[in-house]
């Protein structure tokens, strides 16, 4: 921040305390019609068809100056989410009782005042104590070095994105010229007066362009960053919470704010993605309008396949079908589950009814995002249904032989199967596993929870760095997957939801697959996208834009 020249640094503070008003609140529709003057969600769609029209793609002006504009003040939004996670991070003390400290200089007085060495009686039982004591200096020094890298970490991110809101404010400095005593926001015709808007040459699209990669590329791993943060500092809260069971409390940060940076982060991406698809002649950007449902499934499909056989020597099979809410039905019920039971799909079920062969399930969707959720939801589901057998496996080898056998190449596998419903106001993709399930609804929490992964290990993305929809490694999670995935399907009124699968003894008769598979336990995923694609982007909940420190300029070089 400090590297920042001064009107740089006052057109930050400005940005932020006005972002949560100035910040456009983007639809799917929105989006999808910015690049050809049609920026009302009531547009209506079929007059702008690039088949019909036969124009090639082309980035407009207006539309540079509004997706600039929006990410400028994010990123201001962005670096005051991470200066106040920052802060809390700082503010936090240890919080260890220095008396445990004492006590190993205490204990290490083996010798009297003659000089002459204590019973052995005596030393034995201050062993402990020395012991004790060292362990103790040695989990206070482990939880200081992650406090250390945890701070490291979030002063990485804020520098970072005071850097990259520079790169903009390079382009658009508004905000530097207008009078602390002036409410009014920056409109977009005042934006077209910038010199490169106004020009628009060749030269300055291709600069705007490389101006959006540059923050795609900048900000590949900041989730990743995040996730190192989060887990540091949890980690750090446990040790702790050993010796002093009020620093449980103490060493956590704000999950609101957390939660808020993850969100402003993938609109940002989006965002960068979406303009510099329509500057490769994507007629609709990063939208895909009427996009084929199946066809999406089945890449996720392929993909999560191959992730699970690439870790695990095999993969289940993955059976899916298209089904078609009848009206009658809707008459008769009103409101439908939110997530169905697996024999709901069994003949007399709720949703018997098939699509026609022929017939497209289509709505618009952000293709990368539902593209990563149900990834996650398919790899979850596949790798925990070989977990489950392959403990089968050897607990019935150890009754046989008292030994196990790792080798997945001869499990049965269950399959797995996806259902996908096809409603009047939105589509539901339902995944159904015979793996372990949940244990309990602390479980269900947690899964939504970021970077509440039970593994810690970090992973390599390599080509995969440059796209959020592939903020992801192979089975061995962060605890990252599933609470993007549900925050990406959130940002436009869907949703990500679990549910067990009830063992239910007695209910359905025959070799149904499906009742089997309810019998057998496992978890039901589902994953909505709603239809109606003028649904504005979700904001942040109870979320203050600034703090204190950012109400003057001198401030700002004080605190930040």
């Amino acid at each position: 921040m400090n590297r920042l020249p001064p009107a740089a640094r006052r057109a930050l503070a400005m940005d932020i305390s006005r972002s949560n008003d100035a910040i456009t609140r983007w639809s799917l529709r929105s989006l999808a019609n910015i690049n050809h003057g049609e920026n009302n969600d009531d547009t209506d769609r079929t007059n702008t068809n690039p088949t019909t029209l036969n124009l090639k793609a082309f980035v407009r002006k207006e539309a540079a100056a509004a997706l600039l504009n929006d990410v400028k003040l994010r990123l201001a939004k962005q670096h005051d989410r991470c200066h106040r996670l920052l802060q809390e991070a700082q503010s936090t003390s240890l919080g260890i009782d220095e008396d445990n400290g004492d006590a190993e200089q205490s204990n290490n007085q083996n010798e009297n005042q003659n000089g002459k060495k204590r019973p052995r009686i005596i030393r034995a039982v201050h062993a402990n104590w020395n012991t004790n004591a060292s362990h103790a200096s040695k989990q206070r020094e482990i939880a200081s070095q992650l406090s250390s890298d945890a701070i490291s970490s979030l002063s990485n991110l804020e520098a970072m994105h005071a850097d990259t809101y520079r790169l903009v404010y390079d382009l658009l400095p508004l905000s530097s010229s207008v009078n602390d005593d002036d409410d009014t926001d920056s409109s977009i015709p005042d934006i077209l007066n910038v010199p490169i808007l106004n020009r628009f040459s060749s030269a300055d699209q291709i600069l705007i362009k490389s101006v959006f990669e540059q923050i795609r590329s900048r900000h590949a791993q900041t989730v990743e960053s995040m996730a190192d943060v989060v887990i540091a500092l949890r980690r750090r809260r446990r040790l702790l919470g050993k010796y002093n069971p009020s620093a449980k409390k103490a060493c956590g940060l704000d999950r609101p704010l957390i939660d808020s940076f993850l969100r402003n982060r993938l609109v940002v991406q989006l965002l960068c993605d979406h303009y510099v698809a329509l500057c490769r002649d994507k007629y609709h950007g990063g939208i895909a309008v009427d996009c084929d449902v199946m066809d999406v499934l089945e890449d996720a499909v392929l993909e999560a396949s191959h992730v699970c056989d690439a870790n695990l020597g095999v993969a289940p099979e993955v059976y899916m079908s298209a089904h078609v809410v009848s009206p009658s039905l809707l008459e008769e019920a009103g409101t439908l589950p939110s997530i169905p039971s697996p024999a709901d799909f069994e003949a007399g079920g709720k949703y018997e009814g098939k699509v026609p062969d022929g017939q497209i399930v289509s709505l618009t969707l952000v293709r990368p995002w539902v593209h990563h959720a149900l990834v996650e939801v398919l790899k979850n589901a596949a790798s925990t249904s070989v977990k489950k057998m392959q403990k089968l496996q050897n607990s019935q080898i150890k009754k046989s032989n008292g030994g196990s056998n790792n080798d997945t190449s001869m499990l049965h596998l269950p399959p797995v199967h996806v259902r996908v419903i096809d409603e009047p106001t939105q589509v539901r993709i339902c995944v159904i596993d015979r793996g372990v399930g949940l244990s309990d609804d602390e479980a269900k929490h947690k899964a939504f929870m970021f970077a509440e992964s039970a593994s810690a290990k970090r992973w390599d993305r390599l080509e995969e760095q440059q796209s959020y929809a592939m903020v992801r490694q192979p089975l061995g999670s962060l605890g990252v997957g599933l609470p993007l995935s549900r925050m990406m399907m959130q940002m436009f009124g869907g949703d990500v939801s679990l549910a067990n699968n009830a063992s239910s003894e007695g209910e359905g008769e025959g070799d149904s697959v499906i009742v089997e598979m309810m019998n057998s336990g496992g978890c039901t995923t589902v994953v909505t996208l709603i239809r109606d694609d003028t649904l504005k982007e979700r904001v942040d909940e109870m979320m203050p834009v600034h703090d204190d420190c950012y109400t003057d300029v001198h401030s700002i070089e004080r605190a930040v």
